[in-house]
């Protein structure tokens, strides 16, 4: 199949139509739910399954959209370690995410994971060296860890009062963060590593690692015997727990198929820089769906730390500074979580 052509830079430079912010905004609610699909599948399965069976048909999706596009899957020696490394990160992040969600809530975790917007900034102005932080990045990132701080050290406890919804944790919490800080890592890396590898055999490759790191895990640690699960088994499942399912469909179809999709249509018109400004609302989603799907109960502290988060969010990737540099920020839908 030969590769598929793609617009011109200056394609890239359109400007943002009602419907191409309207598609945004639908990205960014539709990222927004999975963390309360992560926790609807971590009911009734381990977290770590999850994962696998997440990535499992992320892949499948993937073999089918690198064939479509005609993007060659094949690696050069050279290719293997920037896609091991990226596995490796991948497993991590994600890991610590399940983890972190079947531990805490989804409210709590569609915070958290947004948190890697802060880190991609910190990490390029004092590690890489490749940015500076400007007035609006600097002042985001305070606003933002004031709301963190806000979220670990004062939600819990209201939280562990109410009835409703799902308790928070502060080892969850932890787990969140971490899966926060890790992403911004894995976005960095990716950055690096698409000097050497197209970004279709990156993701695919390296989400192989991932499923053969979470299935060694699952087996070892969780005591899942995978040979046993039959369509059999799958069928009892599915009738028993239908809420799982979905969760695990939505993960795996919504989040990993039809948003990675969208947001690489979208990259194809428009700078990243444009498509990156809508990802103040993901969180904002999150919660909202946490709210109303999971019973998560929005404490006066945590509607403070969202709003710091929001607000972080927003002056990092959305305030121009005065040169005119891009906020980091990966386009929604495109963050591990």
């Amino acid at each position: 199949m030969t590769a598929k052509s793609y617009p011109s830079a200056s394609d890239t430079q359109q400007p943002l139509s009602v419907t191409t912010a309207a598609l945004c905004v639908l990205m960014s609610a539709l990222w927004g739910a999975n963390s309360v699909a992560v926790k609807f599948s971590t009911v009734d399965i381990p977290a770590i399954a999850t994962a696998l069976v997440r990535f499992l048909l992320a892949s499948v999706f993937m073999l089918f959209w690198c064939r479509w596009e005609g993007v060659g899957l094949s690696l050069k020696r050279t290719q293997f370690t920037p896609v091991v490394i990226a596995g490796l990160l991948l497993f991590a992040q994600i890991s610590t995410f399940h983890l972190g969600v079947a531990l805490s809530n989804s409210s709590h975790a569609t915070l958290f994971v947004n948190t890697y917007v802060f880190w991609v900034a910190a990490l390029e102005a004092f590690v890489m060296r490749a940015s500076r932080l400007s007035w609006n990045r600097v002042l985001g990132l305070l606003i933002a860890g004031s709301g963190v701080f806000l979220i670990v050290m004062m939600d819990p406890q209201q939280s562990s009062e109410s009835t409703r919804g799902d308790p928070p944790s502060l080892t969850g919490d932890l787990f969140l963060l971490a899966s926060g800080f890790l992403l911004g890592v894995k976005i960095i890396y990716t950055k690096h590593a698409l000097r050497y590898i197209q970004p279709g055999a990156l993701t695919f490759h390296s989400g192989l690692v991932g499923v053969l790191l979470f299935a060694v895990y699952t087996t070892l640690f969780e005591g899942v015997n995978l040979l046993s699960v039959t369509p059999a088994v799958v069928w009892r499942f599915s009738v028993e727990h239908t809420p799982s399912l979905l969760g695990l469909l939505y993960q795996g179809v919504v989040v990993a198929g039809f948003c990675f999709a969208l947001s690489t249509l979208l990259l194809r018109r428009h700078a990243a820089s444009k498509i990156s400004v809508f990802s103040f609302a993901s969180p904002l989603f999150g919660l909202t769906f946490s709210v109303l799907f999971r019973g998560d109960r929005l404490s006066p502290w945590l509607a403070v730390s969202a709003v710091c988060v929001i607000v972080g969010i927003w002056l990092v990737t959305a305030v121009q500074s005065p040169a005119g540099a891009d906020g980091p920020g990966e386009t929604p839908g495109k963050a591990g979580g």
